[in-house]
């Protein structure tokens, strides 16, 4: 290899490497390469001239973007030159959750485990959201019940590892695996011995009994980031893959939104809101069955129509409070029914009436009294059921009568006198005699 005690100085305008770049112009200075394939192609770097960490400059279109062999020197270990190989401590997204609302910084923390053991010693880095196990050995995400503290765990580079608070411990634990992609999973299996690392935030190198964590980064500084569900769909490395919403029924939901949040709001055409007097809303329908509320005419239909009625005979199944129909009707009034009269034969020599009385059959000799519960208009007939009243042996009838005598008298056999009651007045009427059919 030459050596040289002095500085190379170029004259031309082109990098000391002629493979860096591609071809040149008129006035002899070099363009960038117009993509991989010219650098791999035939007018390209051939295989013999490559070397590992050899860069290149491509024309993106835009800027010019370097490219490196960086693990090798075939043509598809050509790739672009992102980063050192030290991971940045930053801000960038550090890890996202679709468990629910979140804000955050995003700043990110990196811990140097040693002596936990050579496969979980190493460096591990924060992540979002605030994770914990709980009794069970179960990931969380949010605050332990038993103090509340806000914790983000850590996940170790290769992710076999996570560094993570556990309740059932009271401490720090290492967990098998990655929990932030197995959260309401059994994976904190590997406590810390005693004496166990309690601290809440992580700022200061901590020893215990040859064990130590080594802080470095901030879990405090960075963006803010927001992060709520369902909008987001997943995180790839430093990307966040966010759901756009959209209405397929703008006339129903409406969206809008602000700096912090995304707003619903329902409008009003062709949206039922609310339904009243009888009607029950079902999502966009409307359903007759409900209270009403408020003064109800039913207009018959015009046309020869029926008006409102029911599919079926329902005539047994009415109970006090419902609406009959014609069936029931007819069938009350020919069966049991108030148009049925009551009839009493009192086995006593005297008898006092009650409201539900209407014929009383008695002897010659009884005394009937027109008293007790008298409703206005009631009527009751008392006859001779014996054939043995005559006027030496007559119905005695006493009751509060129109005129000066309060006793009418049956002395005819087989014959009947009806009465009836004027409440106004609070008197008895005498409205008929009847004789006894020859």
């Amino acid at each position: 290899m030459a050596q040289f005690n002095e500085n190379i100085k170029l004259a031309a305008p082109n990098p000391l490497d002629s493979r860096y770049m591609s071809t040149r112009t008129s006035a002899g200075a070099q363009l960038p390469y117009s993509g991989t394939s010219e650098v791999t192609g035939i007018t390209g770097i051939v295989l013999a001239q490559r070397y590992l960490g050899q860069t290149v400059l491509i024309n993106t279109g835009i800027t010019g973007v370097e490219y490196w062999f960086k693990e090798g020197i075939t043509d598809t270990d050509l790739i672009e030159k992102k980063f050192s190989s030290e991971q940045l401590v930053g801000e960038f997204i550090t890890g996202a959750t679709n468990l629910g609302y979140f804000s955050g910084q995003t700043g990110i923390q990196k811990l140097a485990l040693s002596s936990f053991g050579v496969s979980t010693s190493g460096f591990y880095f924060s992540e979002y959201n605030w994770y914990y196990g709980d009794s069970a050995g179960i990931i969380r995400i949010g605050s332990p019940t038993h103090n509340g503290v806000l914790r983000r765990a850590y996940v170790k580079e290769d992710k076999s590892y996570s560094w993570i608070y556990n309740v059932n411990v009271n401490g720090w634990s290492v967990a098998t695996g990655d929990i932030t992609e197995n959260v309401g999973s059994v994976i904190v299996d590997n406590p810390y011995a005693i004496p166990r690392y309690t601290e809440e935030d992580w700022t200061v190198f901590v020893s215990t009994t040859g064990t130590s964590v080594t802080p470095s980064g901030s879990l405090t500084t960075g963006d803010t980031l927001i992060i709520g569900n369902p909008i987001f769909n997943n995180k790839s490395d430093q990307d966040l893959n966010l759901r756009t919403l959209i209405s397929e029924t703008s006339d129903l939901i409406n969206l809008r939104y602000d700096d912090n949040f995304i707003y619903f709001s329902g409008g009003t055409t062709n949206q039922i809101l609310t339904a009243s007097n009888g009607l029950t809303t079902i999502g966009t329908n409307v359903e007759l069955g409900g209270t009403l509320t408020g003064t109800t005419t039913i207009i018959r239909g015009s046309g020869a129509v029926a008006g409102i009625q029911y599919g079926d005979s329902f005539t047994t199944g009415f109970t006090s409070a419902s609406l009959v129909n014609k069936a029931y009707v007819d069938s009350v009034i020919t069966s049991t029914s108030s148009l049925i009269k009551s009839v009493c034969n009192p086995i006593t020599d005297d008898y006092t009436t009650v409201s539900t009385d209407y014929y009383v059959g008695v002897t010659g000799g009884t005394t009937v009294r027109l008293s007790g519960a008298q409703t206005d208009g009631q009527v009751i007939v008392v006859a001779d059921v014996l054939g043995n009243a005559s006027p030496t042996c007559y119905i005695q009838v006493i009751g509060a009568f129109f005129g000066a005598s309060a006793i009418s008298c049956i002395d005819t056999s087989y014959s009947s006198m009806s009465y009836i009651f004027n409440s106004e007045k609070n008197k008895w009427s005498v409205v008929g005699f009847t004789p006894a059919i020859v």
